[in-house]
């Protein structure tokens, strides 16, 4: 994978990141079900651990597959800002809520913490308005 110093690249993002399947732990799976989660999730989509063993017959499409499908979720994540952002992210165990509350942060600082930077190339209209950002708990 590029360092992450590189400029945005749509290439790279189909190529390496997309491909990142989500991923899960046999142990948990009957507990999720219970709660109205992963009912879309087989060894296609998801990455099955067991342990310390991956039950996808052709095992990961990446030796870090984990990391890239997070890398996945941020960008997902982030994008409910509305518009592109241009920053510096790092996040240790990162995950929704935690994206979500970075999020909520960020947007709702006085504007000394952000700027909104008219681009020629952005030719979309924000999709989700400011006020749709919700509390995430941690």
């Amino acid at each position: 994978m590029q360092s992450v110093a590189t400029a945005w690249d749509r290439d790279l993002l189909k190529r390496e990141i997309a491909p990142a399947r989500t991923f899960g732990f046999v142990a948990d799976h009957a507990e999720l079900m219970k709660r109205g989660h992963a009912f879309g999730a087989d060894l296609a989509n998801t990455v099955a651990v067991d342990g310390e063993h991956i039950l996808n017959p052709d095992g990961l499409r990446f030796p870090d597959e984990f990391v890239r499908h997070k890398v996945l979720d941020a960008i997902g994540d982030l994008y409910l800002a509305g518009w592109p952002i241009r920053a510096n992210y790092e996040g240790f165990k990162p995950g929704h809520a935690l994206n979500l509350r970075l999020l909520n942060k960020l947007m709702g600082r006085q504007s000394d913490a952000w700027v909104l930077v008219p681009s020629r190339d952005v030719k979309r209209t924000p999709c989700v308005p400011r006020t749709a950002l919700v509390s995430a708990s941690a």
